[in-house]
Order: structure tokens, then C-alpha cells, then sequence
């Protein structure tokens, strides 16, 4: 019988979650978590505390997203678009 690397995982859920917030898929939290995806999966299913991390690491990225879209999807403001240029500018003569 195999040993569980859950030991191992349950000290890394800092990393996982911060890996989440990076935007990693869960494919490449298993990789660097040294498991296999089906493994990840399990773990999701079995330890809520993983599942959290998970969730609240990628609920930041979410939420930018979101907002990202949003400013898309109505477009920026004058004021926005002015600051922006002039940062710009600052930036080219100085």
C-alpha cells in the first residue's frame, strides 16, 4: 500500500494557496505539490481545508478578472485615460 502524501501537502497550504492566487491550474499545483492530478482531486474531496485554500486563493484572481472585465466592457474613464498619460510622460522626459 501506498503512503499518502497528505503530511507533506497539509504543511504546503500556504503555498497552494498563494500558487492559486498566482493563477496555476490545478494540474500544476499537483506538479509542484510532487502528486498527481487524480491525487489533488481526491484531496479536494476528502480535506476541506485544501478545497479552502484552493477556493480562497482563487477567488483573488477571480475578482480581478472580473473587474478587469468590467472596465473593458464599459471602457475608462477620462480621468483614467489623462493619469495614464501623464505617467507616461513623466516617465519618457524624466
Amino acid at each position: 500500500m501506498c503512503k499518502s502524501k497528505w503530511n507533506d501537502v497539509k504543511d504546503k497550504l500556504l503555498l497552494v494557496e498563494a500558487w492559486a492566487r498566482d493563477g496555476l491550474i490545478d494540474e500544476q499545483i499537483a506538479k509542484n505539490l510532487g502528486i498527481g492530478w487524480t491525487t489533488l482531486k481526491e484531496y479536494k474531496n476528502k480535506y476541506p481545508s485544501f478545497l479552502s485554500a484552493l477556493k480562497d486563493g482563487k477567488k483573488v484572481v477571480d475578482i480581478e478578472v472580473e473587474n478587469a472585465l468590467y472596465k473593458r466592457a464599459l471602457g475608462y474613464s477620462y480621468v483614467e485615460v489623462l493619469i495614464a498619460l501623464y505617467r507616461i510622460i513623466q516617465i519618457v522626459w524624466y
